[in-house]
């Protein structure tokens, strides 16, 4: 094998709690992460050249160290002594800055993909322990699917699959600084267990309802009074027909849950004139960086 292509899933985060920050200045969270069908298309290739190349359809995502994906290649490259170079081409349709994790689940994609190409023979375990040295958001992009994470994100522990179901993301022009983000919940000390557990609940019962009801983050509470449009959009998918919706990661994408796709679908449609960067679609099982193209 030359080459492989895969699909790098988005997530959303059902719940987000943060609940302490470390001496080192990381946080613990306690979250539910769900992917989603939104992807990236990752290619990865061997060339006879020991050396890096990244590629994208996106002019404002470098193509050198500033990147995740890079990153994960160079890491990889250094960990197992690889002589051959890589090729690597990221088609984006996760939108950047966005709470969707389009940079951790390219470089999830990256792992994966360079594991299986040079045929590594890392566990999923020692996966997520490479990953986490990249991006707290990483470990989740490897595994997918519906999991608590917690410590910085690189403890995952299954639950039970998320109800099939619609999803409508909504992703303002502009983006948010997670780490300003974070700092902000400092300032306030915004430390608690206030929606995981009861989010963990609702999925287990496996009722769409008691999911919407339970959608909750933390970052609401400092992101909100900045960004005042944010609540409208909120509001806005309410309107359009969502069973609940909340901002994803740090923001600033919003999301909605529908009964199924075809109702996000018409939603987008009902909303299209107030607002432009709209996705819709599902919930999906698939393990986050499983499938190939």
């Amino acid at each position: 094998m030359s080459k492989i292509e895969i699909k790098a899933y988005a997530k959303i985060n059902l719940s987000l709690d943060v609940t302490g920050v470390r001496d080192n200045g990381y946080h613990d969270v306690s979250m539910v992460m769900q992917s989603v069908g939104l992807f990236d298309e990752v290619t990865i290739e061997k060339c006879s050249e020991d050396r890096i190349f990244c590629s994208t359809d996106n002019p404002a995502l470098p193509n050198d160290e500033r990147n995740l994906a890079y990153r994960a290649a160079a890491l990889l490259k250094e960990r197992f002594s690889l002589k051959a170079g890589v090729a690597i081409n990221i088609r984006k349709k996760i939108p950047m800055e966005a709470g969707l994790a389009g940079g951790s689940t390219d470089c999830g994609a990256v792992i994966t993909g360079m594991n299986r190409l040079f045929e590594l023979g890392m566990t999923a375990g020692e996966m997520r322990e490479l990953g986490v040295k990249l991006g707290a958001d990483v470990p989740f992009c490897i595994e997918g699917g519906t999991m608590l994470s917690e410590g910085i994100g690189e403890i995952l522990t299954p639950i039970k699959s998320m109800v099939d179901c619609g999803i409508l993301i909504v992703k303002p022009s502009y983006g948010v600084n997670t780490k300003e983000a974070y700092g902000l919940i400092d300032e306030q000390g915004l430390f608690a267990k206030r929606y995981t557990p009861k989010m963990i609940r609702a999925v287990e019962e496996g009722n769409l309802k008691r999911i919407a009801g339970a959608l909750g983050n933390a970052f609401e509470d400092v992101i909100f009074p900045r960004h005042e449009d944010l609540m409208r959009v909120k509001e806005s998918l309410i309107k359009a027909g969502a069973l609940g919706g909340v901002l994803s990661g740090s923001g600033p994408s919003i999301f909605g849950i529908f009964e199924s796709l075809e109702e996000a679908e018409a939603a987008k449609l009902r909303v299209k004139a107030e607002f432009s960067d709209m996705m819709a679609t599902a919930t999906t099982p698939v393990a986050g960086q499983g499938g190939e193209l």
